[in-house]
């Protein structure tokens, strides 16, 4: 009796998962309604909503592995086809950039970490071959067709100078002060003058004994300060760090090409449709349980 009821409580976990699945979409569609959009500049510390332009971070841009496009964002899966009774797709590869990239908003620029965030992008590319990874032997490969193994590539990317949402923990660390960058100079001088004793003998190893004794180095340290001023003078950062990254509590990380308010209806959407299919899967899974008692 029991054993027959197992495919009932499965049909029953899967509604349930299902339900669990439109309530946390619900959840999303509500928070970008209700969190309202801040400046960089201005915002306050915790989670905050975000839109501006994307910039690279750095001189560096990255290359999506499949399309070899550039971007600063990507994200890839290849699939391989599994023929038989139950066919199906399987996931061979899958990987995504972990590169920190920038969001401008015309106030200040943001850190954004795109780690473990829900990222909706429209640069998205899905396509089929005969190849475990895709290139210019692609439609040429015989042995891929007489083995008959079909892969799918997916490929999702964001661009730079491309308009973008984000929601999450924002964070900022504030520029240290004239003082404390003067000393992290000097000592990283001392640091380097250390690592050629040699130098460091000719420079201020005035009795010629061989060794630095107290008196020369605190010479060495006068020196080092002095030069730490200056540079410091020169190049003082008085900047702070803004950055956005996933919050510690399990709220909402998204990151988005799209208008806010497209992808809160887009939530909205995927809510109704899976409490229906929740419901439908619970009336299934009620009347298998019926008729088997």
């Amino acid at each position: 009796m029991y054993e027959g009821l197992l495919p009932g409580g499965i049909i029953a976990a899967v509604a349930l998962a299902m339900l669990y699945k439109a309530f946390d979409t619900l959840k999303k569609a509500r928070t970008i309604e209700d969190v309202p959009t801040s400046k960089i500049r201005s915002a306050h510390q915790g989670y905050v909503e975000l839109t501006g332009i994307t910039r690279a971070h750095g001189d560096i841009t990255l290359k999506a592995p499949l399309t070899g496009t550039g971007c600063i964002w990507y994200e890839y899966k290849i699939e391989r086809y599994q023929g038989g009774k139950s066919s199906h797709w399987i996931t061979v590869e899958k990987n995504a950039s972990d590169r920190f990239f920038l969001l401008f908003d015309g106030s200040a620029e943001c850190v954004v970490d795109p780690r473990r965030s829900e990222v909706l992008t429209s640069h998205k590319k899905q396509w089929n071959g005969y190849l475990r990874h895709p290139g210019k032997l692609q439609e040429t490969s015989l042995l891929g067709r007489l083995r008959r193994q079909r892969y799918r590539y997916t490929e999702r990317r964001i661009h730079s100078d491309q308009p973008l949402y984000a929601i999450g923990r924002f964070h900022t660390l504030h520029a240290s002060s004239k003082q404390k960058q003067e000393a992290d100079y000097a000592s990283k001088l001392l640091n380097s003058w250390k690592q050629d004793y040699e130098k460091l003998l000719a420079r201020f190893d005035e009795d010629d004994n061989g060794q630095v004794d107290l008196q020369e180095w605190q010479r060495a340290r006068h020196e080092a300060a002095s030069q730490a001023r200056q540079h410091v003078a020169e190049n003082y950062d008085d900047g702070d760090l803004h950055t956005m990254s996933k919050p510690a509590n399990g709220q909402a990380y998204i990151l988005s090409t799209s208008d806010p308010e497209e992808i809160a209806t887009r939530y909205r959407r995927s809510t109704m449709t899976l409490l229906a299919a929740s419901l439908v899967l619970g009336g299934f899974a009620l009347l298998f349980v019926l008729n088997k008692i």
